[in-house]
């Protein structure tokens, strides 16, 4: 459900002629095909970045430590 809310304040944004950074995990291929769907329906470039770190210790580190 949230990420229908998220889509529709995108496509609300974006059908005023805002610029939109939506930050959430891509876990689905739905997601990007959404992103591509809305962003094409509005004229506006879509740009996917994942940011990834491959040391799986300094991962587990930061998880341990990080503030809850």
């Amino acid at each position: 459900m949230a990420y229908d809310v998220d889509w529709s304040l995108v496509e609300y944004h974006l059908s005023l002629g805002q610029n939109v950074i939506l930050d959430s995990p891509c876990l689905y291929d739905e997601m990007l095909d959404k992103g591509i769907a809305i962003s094409t329906k509005y004229g506006a470039t879509y740009r996917y970045i994942e940011c990834r770190h491959e040391n799986y210790e300094e991962i587990n580190t930061r998880l341990r430590n990080r503030v809850r």
